[in-house]
């Protein structure tokens, strides 16, 4: 039986992923280091933002290859091509749309911009300034979700795609390597699990000498999320591992500073599968019915912010409130956090209302009305 509906938990944990992303990056596009112990704090924070990414990459591997794994025995890969490319693309593409604009206006408006023609707070929009990410190798692999295959930076101040094109490769790496595992388990004798560990971690190994130690991480923890939906759908293991894979996640975010994100991105991704592999009778986040809703537009909240974060600080810049080097905590700086903030959760919202609510009838036409169950 499938428990994806029923483990509430998630909800909270998928909203609250996607809001510590964006802040981290408002707040480092906005304010100043300051020697205090509250800015510290605040700074030590935002800084998470990139470690928040792994939270979402133990998620995607619970919820998808979690869900092909359980459906093994009959899994569809047409039906599941399907249900990926319409989660998706129905919201990737307008939001490729909305960056387009929203860069192209900055640059009418400046494009000497050191927001969009620099690296702004050490290239907090992506790993090159936003408008030299326009070649069409930025465009085509950005559109096609591919950056990780070709190194590419995403396009324009989307920074954040990044990870979008190491999920859709691992969507779709998954399903063929499970049913070769699957195939040689049972010439083996059935040992299908055993096969499946061995071929993953082969993968894993084979990316890391391949000079992709990265890469072959971030498989292993997406892998490992769809591990723990397998060991929660069995019973789950001893109960006293989920809170010691809690607090190695905590402890990640804690040491973050001194081990560098590498380091804390494996303790993040590895103690939050461990937290995950054991599922107890009424799990819920804080608020059940807003955590869903919030959680219902985490996708779109996630692929919009960082462009619309751009051009609101290009327009403080513009207005002589924001400078090099951030401002300090003040009225000022806190009037331009609440403004990315409305105008980042606004669109977000229509995003989610008119795009991401309609993944389920994208979904159905085009597999035909009379459909299966996405994998």
């Amino acid at each position: 039986m499938s428990r994806r509906e029923e483990r509430r938990l998630l909800d909270f944990v998928r909203w609250l992923s996607a809001l510590m992303v964006f802040w981290g990056h408002a707040w480092a596009g906005i304010f100043a280091h300051e020697p205090t112990t509250i800015s510290r704090a605040l700074w030590t924070l935002a800084d998470t933002r990139h470690e928040w990414v792994m939270v979402f990459f133990v998620l995607s591997g619970y919820l998808v290859g979690g869900n092909a794994l359980a459906r093994a025995d009959n899994f569809d890969f047409k039906v599941y091509a399907v249900a990926r490319f319409s989660r998706i693309y129905i919201v990737l593409i307008p939001a490729l749309i909305l960056t387009a604009a929203l860069d192209w206006t900055a640059f009418a408006i400046d494009r000497t911009s050191p927001i969009h023609a620099t690296s702004w707070a050490d290239g907090l929009f992506g790993a090159a300034p936003p408008f030299d990410s326009y070649s069409f190798a930025h465009i085509a692999v950005s559109v096609l979700s591919l950056e990780p295959f070709f190194g590419s930076a995403a396009m324009g101040s989307n920074g954040p795609l990044w990870s979008l094109g190491f999920e859709w490769i691992f969507y779709f790496c998954f399903p063929p390597l499970m049913l070769l595992a699957d195939a040689l388990g049972r010439r083996l004798g059935g040992r299908i699990w055993t096969m499946r560990a061995v071929i993953l971690l082969a993968s894993a190994g084979l990316l890391a000498v391949r000079h992709m130690p990265y890469a072959a991480l971030l498989w292993t923890i997406w892998v490992g999320g769809a591990a723990a939906h397998a060991i929660a759908e069995r019973g789950g293991w001893p109960k006293a591992l989920r809170w010691l894979g809690l607090m190695v996640c905590i402890a990640g975010f804690a040491i973050l500073p001194k081990v560098g994100y590498r380091v804390a991105d494996a303790l993040i991704g590895f103690g939050f599968i461990g937290f995950l592999a054991y599922f107890p009778a009424g799990e819920r986040g804080p608020a059940p019915r807003l955590d869903k809703t919030l959680a219902s537009a985490s996708y779109s909240l996630y692929i919009v912010h960082l462009p619309i974060v751009a051009m609101v600080l290009l327009l403080f810049l513009r207005a002589g409130w924001l400078h090099l080097g951030g401002e300090p905590v003040g009225v000022r700086s806190l009037v331009m956090l609440a403004a990315c903030f409305v105008a980042v959760f606004s669109v977000a919202a229509v995003f989610s209302a008119a795009f991401e609510h309609s993944t389920e009838a994208l979904r159905r036409t085009l597999l035909g009305a009379k459909s299966k169950t996405a994998s």
